[in-house]
């Protein structure tokens, strides 16, 4: 006598099972084009190396430090007549203040729905002011290869650099259809406040510069670990051509400027330590200034493009939630479904006829 005839259980192979690829791109997501990641993070390095290279072709030589020095005299002859309300306005530019806008910053990426785009944004306000203090307190100094000068190592700037910061937050946590205004806007404000900070004597050209050019670094930085964990793009594809041509021209505009009073100061007799060369000096230095600004301003905007990192804690919720069910489904064998002709336990036998699952089938009958 035969046994009970079963219906058969059989394992799916692999690669007809059901398809397990975890939402793990909901929590941590990789890039679909690595190229804009790679493109921030190699902008953060050369932003890196071209502080360092200001640092050393300004402060660590003897011209450098003669342009630098001659630019300071002529910042402090001058003797701009607003030089009361600027240092009021610059010195308002606290501990408290930098705080406040970090909070800012990471409120705008709450009211967007993208909170680590926010923690990003007040990295971006913070990280350069912190860096600043650790670089020109503890880290770098100012050797007197020219002349002593009359103030130490000024180098870098915190105004400058905490200015640049929160311009280039703006443009990180702006939504891409008012990312092009929010870096017209920041870059005049960062341009503003590297300037004053020569205009009134508290630093050199080359301390506004490196600073600008080390919160370049940090706010690239983020946004390339950004772009490389929490990638997004807008709806709808945005090209902001128009202000990276305002900002461009600026900048070509700026550095002509600054090209020529060079020149001239050059073709003075006197040396730096002629008042009317220092004066050029000091002319050149705020062009040159502005300019560097304005070209960081569009490089990092031309570098984001209309990506909108971090899509939002609903989303990533809404994944994590997936991910553990379908890592609940994965425990469970899958089956195969039963052949649509067995009906009430029954199928079909070769001879044609149907024989019942629980009966016997005996040897020789």
């Amino acid at each position: 006598m035969k046994a009970f005839e079963l219906p058969k259980v059989e394992r799916l192979p692999h690669a007809a099972r059901r398809d397990t690829r975890t939402p793990l791109r909901g929590v941590l997501r990789f890039p679909e084009d690595p190229k804009v990641p790679a493109r921030l993070l190699l902008a953060c390095v050369l932003g890196c190396m071209a502080t360092a290279l200001c640092y050393l072709l300004l402060v660590h030589t003897s011209v450098g430090q003669r342009m630098d020095d001659a630019a300071y005299y002529g910042a402090v002859r001058a003797g701009s007549q607003h030089s009361g309300f600027i240092d009021t306005q610059l010195r308002r530019m606290d501990e408290r203040s930098l705080k406040v806008t970090m909070v800012a910053m990471f409120g705008i990426g709450l009211l967007r729905r993208r909170p680590i785009l926010g923690i990003g944004g007040a990295l971006v306000v913070g990280a350069p002011v912190a860096a600043t203090h650790v670089l020109r307190y503890h880290v770098l100094d100012r050797s007197p290869f020219a002349v002593v000068s009359a103030i130490g190592n000024t180098f870098p700037s915190g105004h400058a650099a905490g200015a640049a910061g929160c311009a280039m937050a703006l443009v990180l946590v702006s939504p891409p259809r008012t990312r092009g205004i929010a870096a017209i806007l920041g870059g005049v404000f960062a341009a503003a406040v590297a300037a004053q900070v020569q205009v009134i004597g508290w630093h050199r050209p080359s301390d506004s510069i490196g600073a600008c050019l080390l919160a370049f670094a940090c706010a690239s930085g983020v946004a390339g670990v950004l772009a490389w964990t929490r990638p997004g793009r807008a709806q709808k594809r945005r090209r902001q051509w128009g202000a990276f041509g305002v900002m461009v021209a600026a900048s070509t505009v700026a550095i002509t400027l600054g090209a020529l009073s060079a020149a001239q100061g050059i073709g003075l007799s006197g040396g730096t330590a002629s008042p009317a060369v220092q004066h050029q000096a000091y002319v050149a230095g705020l062009e040159v200034t502005i300019s560097v600004v304005a070209l960081l301003m569009a490089a990092l905007l031309l570098l984001i493009g209309d990506a909108d990192f971090d899509d939002g804690w609903r989303k990533a919720i809404a994944a994590a939630r997936d991910l553990l069910l379908q890592r609940r489904r994965e425990a469970q064998p899958l089956v195969r479904k039963r052949d649509p002709k067995e009906v009430g336990g029954r199928r079909s036998s070769p001879s044609g006829g149907d024989v019942g699952a629980s009966e016997l089938q005996l040897d020789g009958a």
